[in-house]
Formats: structure tokens, C-alpha cells, sequence
């Protein structure tokens, strides 16, 4: 006889559906390229005229490699004739494929009460989403590039734990490293930071679970040829952009220390809250709000030690060493520069994956709470504050979205006219207005992008021309 799903665990699929679907309703996607993307058009230009070369995939961008990105992009201009909403709307779904891992995992942990999965579930989704902030919302390139480091990284995770489970089989190795593989592929720098992290979760759990150190010796060996490879990529694309300092990085940090300490509440305190509230939020109240996530992440990591057998998966403890890792290496090439303050949107994303972890955690633990009438109290309290702050976060980077996609409309029709000098920032990447101006007419030839155009007879010689 086959078991039919209950309903809590259709309630659980229905809201994993309609949060992304939510979110792309409530936040439609101007048909036009952002910043760094303008930077790409040339790989289009290329193969239209039959020059692309592999290699040009592989090429450095600013300091990272993002081959798989490059690769949708090409993909998206040669199917799609580049529709930019279609590569945001790729971000979201990984996005959902991320969670869809996570309630696996996390039902699994809860005991496969659906339930009880679902109390967590809610908060956990609040936390996901509005952890893209206003970065994710309006940058298909960051929406794409997170979904693939957040989807694989977790499926790293998930692979390892079947691993190192009594019944688990090297194949589930293998699973777990092809992940790492893609990861390589997708963004040097994020793959460097989960290595990281995985790092940090192999030597935990080689003192929290010593059964699984056979299992554990020859991975770590795997791993680190892959931060080997890994870290030589990031050297190469990166050593020319952060030299070292003349008196040497050990007297550099240590005569910085205030400086450093200062970063890390800061750090910490902004993760908690969308971009547009940080700009308004005095530097006190952002410290000790940094002083309560650094709290609550000690306090989560001393309970999952604690209660380690009833959590089960290592994914929770994992999420929190990301954004660990993610500060660290933060710290140590941010913290004492004035390049990229601690309260920048675009650390928000990276900072707020532990937040995931937290939930987890503390959900577990509350749900396993002796006591009904304490169980209730915390359960109330921590649902109440995960709405009231995500909620506020939410509903302030909604307004902006709707005001930017608004202004984005305009720069469109800003570019048929040809008044580049109006270009805006958010458009124009680092360099100003000449690159927008350069690829803004290649785009306009091939009739991609926001002049996708059936009768534009340059156009459609053009792609009739491409290989």
C-alpha cells in the first residue's frame, strides 16, 4: 500500500513553491545587462562572428573565475537572444533548489515529522530570502552565482554526511568532491571559502565523531589537493590586486587590532539587516547588534556539540563556518583598507547563510524542549522575532526594488536614445559610460538584450552568420 503524503508535509511543499514564486512576482526583472555584465558582451560578439575561443571562458574576472557564469551567459544571448529576466529568474529557482535540500535534510533531522519540520520551515525560508536583500533582487549575476554556491555547497555537505554514515559507500564521496568540482568552475573565490568551511567541519567532526576518522583521512586528502588547485587559481587571479603590505602582514594586523575589532562587530551587526535600513542604524546599535549575532552563533555551535546525535546532519554546523570563513577571509583582505566597508550589500548574501544554521539549531532545540508550556513560550518568541526582523527587511527592500525597477525602465529607453552621458550607476560598471556606450551598440546590431527585435535585419544576419 503507498503512502500518501500528509498534509503538513503538502503544506511544507507548497510554501517551498510559492516563496520563489512570490518573489518573482513581486519583484520583476528589467530586461537589461548591470554593471560587470556589459563586460561579457564581447563573448557573444565573438562567437557571432565566429572568433570565440575556449579559452575567453576561463579568462580572470576582476579577481575570481567564473566559468560556469560565462557559460549561461553565452548561452542565454545564443538561445534567448539574452533575456536577462530568464537568467534572474535561473538565480531564483537554484535558490529553490537550495531549500528543497535543506527540508530534506532538515525533516530528516527532525524525525520525518512534517509537522514539526514545518514550524521550522517557515522561519528558515524568511531568513533565505530576504538574506538576498537588494544585491540578489536586482543583479541576475549575483542571483545566479549564489544560487549555484549555496545549491552545491549544501550538496556537498549532504554527500559527505551519507558518506561518513555507518551504511554509507565511497560513491557518495565521489558525489560530494563533483560538487566541489562544479563549485571550482562556478566562482574561485567562493569555492576557496567553502573549502574553508569544510576544512573547519572535517576537524570538528574528527573530535565529535572519532568512528568516522577512517572515512574522514582519505577525504580531507582529496580535499586538499582541491584547495591547492584552488587556492593557486586565486593567487593567480588576485595576487597583483592586494599586495603586501611594506611592513610585513603579521606587524600589518597586529598594529590594527582596534581597527580589525571595530570590522568584525560592524561585520556581524549589518548582516542582520537589509541595506537600506544599515545606512540608517547608528554605529553603537550596529555593535551590539554585532555582539548578538557573535552570541547567538557561539550559542548554536556549543548546542550542536551538545546535541549532535539528535541533530544528525552536519549541514547546520556547516552553514555557520561559511559565514565564518566568509568573515575571516573578509577581515583579512577588507579590514584594513578602505576598500569595501564591513555595512556593503554585497557582503550581506555570504554573511547570512549561518543565519539558516541558526534557525536550525535553535528550532531543534526548541522543539526538543521537556517542558510544553516553555516550549510554546520559545517557539512564539523565536517565530516572532524572525517575522518582525525579516519582515522589516523584506518590506524596505521591496520599496527600493519597486523604485529601482522603475529607474531601470527608464535607463532603458535612456540607451535606444543614445544618451549614454545619462547612464546611471547601477548600470554602468566600474570604468563609467564608455563601456556601456561600446557594448550597448554591439548589442543593438545583433539585436540582443533589451533590442531583441524579429525585424532588425542586422540582427538576423548576424545570427544567421554565427557558426
Amino acid at each position: 500500500m503507498e503512502r500518501t503524503p500528509g498534509r503538513s508535509t503538502l503544506a511544507c511543499l507548497a510554501l517551498l513553491l510559492a516563496v520563489p514564486l512570490l518573489c518573482l512576482y513581486l519583484n520583476p526583472y528589467p530586461d537589461i545587462l548591470l554593471r560587470d555584465q556589459w563586460r561579457m558582451v564581447p563573448l557573444l560578439v565573438d562567437y557571432f562572428s565566429g572568433q570565440l575561443r575556449i579559452s575567453s571562458l576561463f579568462a580572470p574576472h576582476h579577481d575570481v573565475s567564473i566559468v560556469i557564469y560565462k557559460t549561461l551567459f553565452l548561452l542565454n544571448g545564443i538561445l534567448l537572444g539574452l533575456n536577462m529576466p530568464a537568467e534572474y529568474a535561473l538565480g531564483i529557482f537554484l535558490l529553490f533548489l537550495y531549500t528543497c535540500v535543506l527540508f530534506t535534510a532538515l525533516r530528516r533531522s527532525l524525525g520525518g515529522n512534517a509537522s514539526v519540520t514545518l514550524l521550522v520551515l517557515a522561519p528558515l525560508l524568511a531568513v533565505i530570502y530576504s538574506q538576498s536583500q537588494t544585491v540578489l533582487w536586482h543583479f541576475s549575476l549575483v542571483a545566479v552565482l549564489a544560487g549555484v554556491l549555496l545549491f552545491f555547497s549544501v550538496l556537498t555537505v549532504v554527500f559527505l554526511d551519507r558518506h561518513l554514515a555507518e551504511d554509507g559507500r565511497p560513491r557518495h564521496a565521489v558525489y560530494s568532491l563533483l560538487c566541489l568540482l562544479f563549485l571550482v568552475l562556478g566562482d574561485t573565490t567562493a569555492t576557496f571559502i567553502t573549502l574553508i568551511a569544510l576544512a573547519l567541519l572535517l576537524g570538528l567532526l574528527w573530535f565529535l565523531r572519532p568512528e568516522t576518522r577512517k572515512k574522514i583521512l582519505p577525504y580531507a586528502g582529496v580535499l586538499f589537493l582541491f584547495f591547492a588547485a584552488a587556492g593557486t587559481l586565486q593567487f593567480f587571479y588576485s595576487h597583483k590586486l592586494h599586495p603586501a603590505p611594506p611592513e610585513g602582514w603579521l606587524l600589518h594586523f597586529l598594529t590594527n587590532i582596534p581597527l580589525i575589532i571595530n570590522y568584525v562587530f560592524l561585520l556581524s551587526g549589518s548582516s542582520l539587516y537589509t541595506s537600506n535600513i544599515v545606512d540608517n542604524i547608528p554605529r553603537p546599535l550596529l555593535w551590539l547588534s554585532g555582539a548578538g549575532v557573535l552570541l547567538a552563533y557561539a550559542g548554536a555551535v556549543w548546542l550542536y556539540i551538545r546535541h549532535r546525535r539528535d541533530i544528525g546532519s552536519s549541514l547546520p554546523l556547516f552553514l555557520i563556518l561559511f559565514s565564518a570563513a566568509f568573515a575571516a577571509v573578509l577581515i583579512l583582505s577588507r579590514a584594513t583598507t578602505t576598500y569595501g566597508p564591513p555595512t556593503a550589500p554585497r557582503y550581506v548574501t555570504p554573511m547570512r547563510v549561518g543565519f539558516a544554521g541558526l534557525v536550525w539549531i535553535y528550532g531543534h532545540w526548541v522543539l526538543r524542549l521537556r517542558s510544553p508550556s516553555w516550549r510554546r513560550r520559545s517557539l512564539a518568541a523565536g517565530l516572532c522575532i524572525v517575522i518582525l526582523l525579516e519582515g522589516l527587511n523584506l518590506a524596505t527592500a521591496q520599496m527600493y526594488n519597486t523604485f529601482f525597477y522603475a529607474a531601470l525602465k527608464q535607463q532603458i529607453s535612456i540607451l535606444k536614445s543614445q544618451q549614454y552621458d545619462k547612464a546611471s550607476r547601477p548600470l554602468a560598471p566600474v570604468n563609467g559610460v564608455r563601456v556601456v556606450a561600446k557594448f550597448d551598440m554591439e548589442l543593438r546590431r545583433l539585436g540582443l538584450g533589451h533590442y531583441r527585435d524579429p525585424e532588425n535585419p542586422e540582427a538576423t544576419e548576424a545570427v544567421q552568420a554565427a557558426p
